[in-house]
């Protein structure tokens, strides 16, 4: 079976490269001189693109609260609302999760396209991935029972004793 070729944008960390390499045929834009000739070769092999997404995440998440909380408020005042602002307060909710998922998607990835690489020290200590330099503030998580971990936990059971209640409250 061939193996599907993707485009990295950015460099991984090597335990990264080594599974990617490994599993797909790597292109790798940060390295060609010239990247509009280079996409030009590889642009029409490439299935998959491939960025680190760190402001695009954000700005993902940003155009989701908007796009979401206009829609709330435009539902709750759907009755005073005419025009383009009556129907988007009117889609369908699972529509509107469509809607909303497809848009902060392409924000996602326009985002993550358009903005520099976050330098490695700064992305240290991250993911299990960045966090095998051995200093203690890259290693937050490996200890075997952080206080952090124990503070998230008691977070969550909280979480689901409050859903509980609320639903028990309203079931209706």
């Amino acid at each position: 079976m061939e193996k599907p070729e993707i485009l990295l944008v950015y460099s991984y960390a090597p335990e990264i490269m080594e599974v990617l390499e490994a599993r797909h045929i790597v292109h790798k834009l940060y390295e060609a001189d010239d990247k509009d000739v280079f996409l030009s070769d590889v642009g029409g092999k490439v299935r998959a693109i491939a960025t680190n997404g760190h402001h695009g995440a954000s700005a993902a998440l940003a155009t989701g609260f908007v796009l979401g909380a206009a829609r709330l408020i435009l539902e709750l005042t759907k009755g005073a609302t005419s025009g383009v602002f009556h129907w988007y307060a009117d889609i369908n909710f699972l529509h509107f999760a469509v809607f909303l998922f497809a848009i902060c998607t392409g924000v996602l990835i326009a985002v993550s396209l358009l903005t520099p690489r976050q330098p490695d020290e700064k992305l240290a200590g991250l993911t299990f991935a960045t966090a095998a330099d051995g200093t203690p503030e890259t290693n937050r998580g490996m200890e075997p029972n952080p206080k952090w971990r124990r503070r998230d936990m008691l977070l969550s059971v909280l979480l689901v004793i409050a859903v509980a209640m609320v639903w028990l409250t309203f079931r209706g």
